[in-house]
């Protein structure tokens, strides 16, 4: 008798395993003998990114010294292919995970350390830069990146020490040249998990300042600074700029980007579908079984596992999703499992034995199909 295909694309759960551990997880409660079982972690561009293309794609590894967000030296890595085209995250070298015990400081924290990585890839002369916005402890609108690269910030009359403070907050005048002439000729590819403008209610700061340690009247001083921001930037590259969706990413780190060199944004889901070829995989699939750490109303608003259930249902496929926790209102599943609901446990309880409760999760499902 066949085999059935039973293929495995799931995220991260993010604060317990990621996305090829969940995989491995799940894959280890369908027996050999009765299913054909394919895994591919997946990201939509948020942490994790580059983890999923090591392991999907076997991309090179380069590792640098570079700034945190909060100015100390730090190891980063970024990845690269045989056309030489480079994949960076800005939680690699700019993020809010690898801060532990430091108390967030928006007002402070910068994306130098991305511009370091940047500044290194174009002096290698790299002229394609793949981008993941997600993670990021900075909401400086880019001010740092452009700095590594050679702009002038100035705060009156003194340059001001862009790897140790936000340059956003403090510069009164700027010299961009040097940075926008390295960057005029680099193809960019901005990949994001959210669609958040740069400025407004909706915007970086008023969005994710509280989450990167804002107070409200930080958010208001860095709202402020990003709309002028804004303005200098659309004056000189002639971009209007303030209403791309997804500039708001990462702190508006693409505003000097999408401003100065070849960029484009690029929805995380869709660009991960297409690069890890994940259509011809599920038509490949007999069941289909994607999730993440929660499965609620974002799900289905451009997250990775909406768009595998989207083409799933497509195809025809059963589609199964799977999470530490989910909201009873979603739809697009043929089933849903969450380890709180299944196991009756709390969330921290969830959190803390993942992995042998998706692979008791994954032991059921198979004798249920």
């Amino acid at each position: 008798m066949k085999k059935r295909t039973i293929l495995i694309v799931p995220d991260s759960f993010k604060g317990s395993l990621s996305g090829k551990d969940v995989a491995d997880a799940i894959a280890s409660g369908f027996q050999a003998d009765k299913f054909e079982v394919i895994t591919l972690p997946v990201s939509d561009g948020g942490d994790g990114a580059l983890d999923v293309l090591k392991t999907t794609l076997k991309l090179k590894e380069k590792r640098l010294k570079t700034h945190n967000a909060y100015g100390i030296t730090q190891d980063t890595e970024y990845l690269y292919d045989d056309s030489g085209a480079a994949y960076v995250a800005v939680s690699a070298s700019s993020g809010i995970h690898n801060l532990k015990n430091t108390i967030l400081n928006p007002l402070i924290a910068s994306t130098y350390g991305t511009g370091e990585v940047f500044d290194y890839i174009i002096e290698s002369g790299v002229n394609t830069i793949n981008l993941f916005l997600g993670g990021s402890a900075t909401i400086d609108g880019g001010t740092g990146l452009l700095a590594a690269l050679g702009a002038l910030f100035f705060d009156d009359n003194k340059i001001i020490e862009s790897h140790k403070t936000n340059p956003l907050i403090k510069y009164n005048s700027v010299k961009p040249a040097r940075a926008v002439n390295r960057l005029k000729n680099i193809r960019i590819n901005l990949i994001t998990d959210v669609d958040n403008p740069v400025t407004g209610k909706l915007g970086a700061a008023r969005i994710y300042g509280p989450q990167k340690g804002a107070g409200n009247e930080d958010v208001d001083i860095i709202e402020r600074k990003m709309v002028l921001w804004v303005k200098f930037l659309e004056e000189v590259s002639g971009k209007k700029l303030n209403h791309i969706a997804g500039m708001g990413a990462a702190g508006g780190i693409g505003l000097p980007l999408m401003a100065f060199s070849n960029a484009n944004i690029c929805k995380g889901a869709d660009w991960f579908v297409d690069k890890l070829n994940i259509n011809e995989l599920i038509e490949r699939a007999d069941v289909v079984i994607t999730g993440e750490g929660s499965i609620d109303k974002q799900t289905s608003m451009g997250k990775i596992p909406g768009e595998i259930a989207k083409i799933a249902n497509n195809k025809n496929k059963i589609i199964i999703g799977v999470c530490g926790k989910s909201s009873k209102s979603i739809t697009g599943f043929d089933m849903l499992f969450s380890l709180m609901d299944e196991f009756d446990v709390s969330e921290k309880y969830a959190m803390a034995n993942t992995k042998a409760l998706l692979t008791k999760l994954a032991g059921s499902i198979a004798r249920k199909i």
